[in-house]
């Protein structure tokens, strides 16, 4: 078992023993994290569709005669210590969890409420019902491109030409005498050549530094890393979520 299983299964038996309701109770309670297989779930061709999901405001079916599911959350959610039951985040397979679902991601609006309304009949039994706010689908079917991934695959094609072109300008130039180099490098379009060229870029990362002032920064890096990595651990341990 690993750190992060290790310090998730702590933060759940904290809240556990800080809740109002009992062991048997707090199981019964909608899981605030559900996934189906993701891998299955691709594994189903033209019809893998796969939604996470974030499943809020669960409120109770009969507002008058409330549900003990629903006591028990309202209880866990006036301490703020406690997990919210009432915000879920899940990972549901449409073809296995909703296989009536119409799969049709163009209209967003219907195919969330349709979503909704089948993953609501999960809670009947429970006498709870909720409202999808936010929702990502996927696919195993390849995304089309947009033109934001063509203007981001143009700009690094024009970058990685225009580095090869420097590294070739800057790497001609070494083997000339340094008496030449320094005329063709001294230039204004020289020094923004050497400053991509790969050549020039990896002898001064391999260069030892003459500047050994700053050397304390060294041990304020180590320092710092501590109390990031000490925080973390505080917070897995008494975050509210």
């Amino acid at each position: 078992m690993n750190l992060v299983s290790s310090c998730f299964f702590l933060v759940v038996e904290l809240q556990l023993v800080r809740s109002l309701v009992t062991d048997e109770e707090y199981g019964r309670l909608p899981h605030i994290f559900e996934t189906d297989n993701f891998d299955s779930c691709m594994l189903l061709g033209d019809e893998s569709l796969y939604c996470t999901i974030e499943f809020h405001q669960l409120n109770p079916i009969d507002a008058r005669h409330p549900s003990n599911s629903w006591k028990q959350i309202q209880e866990l959610i006036n301490n703020p210590k406690n997990y919210r039951h009432d915000r879920l985040r899940h990972g549901i397979c449409i073809p296995l969890t909703c296989p009536d679902i119409e799969k049709n991601l163009t209209d967003d609006s219907t195919f969330k409420d349709n979503l909704a309304l089948c993953y609501n009949k999960k809670f009947e039994s429970k006498g709870l019902y909720g409202t999808i706010n936010r929702m990502f689908c996927q696919t195993n079917q390849p995304l089309p491109y947009d033109s934001y991934d063509i203007a981001v695959i143009t700009f690094l094609v024009l970058y990685i030409s225009f580095i090869i072109l420097a590294s070739f300008y800057e790497g001609v130039a070494r083997y000339k005498s340094k008496i030449e180099y320094s005329k063709i490098t001294g230039t204004s379009y020289g020094k923004l050549m050497s400053c991509f060229s790969l050549p020039n870029n990896f002898y001064r990362l391999k260069r030892p530094s003459e500047n050994k002032s700053l050397r304390f920064i060294q041990g304020i890096r180590f320092y710092n890393m501590i109390l990031v990595i000490t925080t973390h651990c505080i917070m897995g341990t008494s975050s509210v979520l």
